[in-house]
């Protein structure tokens, strides 16, 4: 089903106007009619709703609140922490790991980062990246977007890295070979449900992370180096893994 994603509070029976890029997306682009019903994801969680009515002219849809739907997103939270890449490989990052289901995608510039971002590209980008993590968590019928953010470098980002409590900090790190993820989780808690903070993956970039940066994550948020296995994995494809192997132990993936 539809689904839009709001800022607000939902109450049943309340009137919702939809404009701006969403509104034009839903009225002149997927042409929602009067009587068509879809989900919005507010602040307290998703609802149905009822479009009353539709301005494909102005890019407006007005809706009827309806009542509150099962909750989707895992209980679990998730967030990766990804080296700057090459290419579009970061938009593939943040397609795949949202419709997984990740809390958020942290992209940072690492000292084996090529190519980094002056600032005006970076808010570009974050602003290019948030729209997809919004279509891949409508298309994948998430609770909420997953946050986006940029940070070039390590100072800034633990700032706000600090201020969510992580429970576990993972670095995924391929000179790792004796402590593998799946070791790792089972001695992360006995119940997943009252984690005080997320689980923090952190990808390094093509180049891999250096010594200094192992040292700092450790240092700075005692880190723990796991190993995905015998494989070598692409920048893009290894916080995919590590968050599903996440998913898979908490009980997320319906087991």
């Amino acid at each position: 089903m539809r689904r839009v994603f709001v800022a607000d509070t939902l109450v049943p029976g309340q009137s919702l106007v939809v404009d701006g890029q969403t509104g034009h997306h839903f009225a002149r682009v997927l042409r929602l009619e009067v009587g068509e019903t879809l989900v919005v994801a507010g602040t307290n969680g998703p609802h149905d709703a009822v479009a009353v009515s539709v301005d494909s002219k102005r890019g407006t849809a007005t809706l009827e609140i309806g009542g509150g739907t099962p909750r989707r997103d895992p209980i679990v939270r998730v967030l990766i922490v990804q080296g700057m890449a090459k290419g579009d490989k970061v938009d593939e990052v943040i397609q795949r790991t949202t419709e997984l289901g990740v809390w958020g995608v942290w992209i940072t510039a690492m000292e084996r980062t090529v190519g980094r971002l002056t600032a005006d590209r970076a808010s570009a980008k974050v602003v290019r990246w948030q729209r997809i993590a919004e279509e891949a968590a409508s298309q994948s019928q998430r609770d909420i977007v997953p946050q986006v953010a940029y940070y070039s470098a390590a100072p800034g980002l633990q700032t706000v890295l600090a201020e969510v409590s992580p429970h576990r900090v993972l670095l995924l790190d391929e000179r790792e070979t004796k402590r593998g993820i799946r070791q790792a989780l089972k001695s992360s808690t006995s119940n997943w449900r009252e984690l005080p903070g997320p689980v923090v993956l952190v990808v390094g970039p093509e180049g891999g992370f250096s010594d200094a940066e192992r040292s700092w994550w450790v240092d700075t948020f005692r880190a723990e180096s796991v190993t995905l296995g015998g494989r070598i994995l692409r920048t893009e494809t290894a916080g995919l893994v590590a968050a599903t192997a996440v998913f898979c132990e908490s009980g997320e993936l319906g087991g």
